[in-house]
């Protein structure tokens, strides 16, 4: 039972809260790197403002200080937007499948042969 998510967390109520914060966190470094650019060796623009930093740890601040909520709604549009294009996907592979059912050569998984050689 390591860790801060162990029992010794929930115990006291903060299991939910650290689960919380270590996903904000990671929704954050996943939105900050999606809206930023490296542009020198030692030089990080944010291209949500132009705002550029020394260090990575200074840039993270300020998506932190001014971008939180917004990161956290984009993470939720990306949610949505994976369900839908899943299912979108799948959607498009299963007509190809179909299409090549019919259309296809035998024994590649279309037309009426099983593939099998005979005499």
């Amino acid at each position: 039972m390591g860790g801060m998510g162990g029992m010794g967390g929930m115990m006291f109520g903060l299991g939910s809260e650290f689960t919380d914060s270590e996903e904000e966190e990671e929704i954050l470094e996943e939105f900050m790197a999606v809206h930023s650019e490296k542009v020198g060796a030692k030089k990080f623009r944010c291209t949500l403002d132009g705002k550029e930093f020394s260090t990575l740890n200074i840039m993270r601040a300020h998506f932190t200080k001014n971008y939180k909520e917004q990161a956290m709604e984009w993470f939720q549009e990306q949610q949505e937007g994976e369900g839908e294009m899943a299912m979108e996907e799948m959607m498009a592979m299963m007509d190809m499948m179909m299409m090549g059912a019919m259309d296809g050569p035998p024994g590649r998984g279309g037309g009426p042969s099983s593939g099998k050689l005979t005499d």
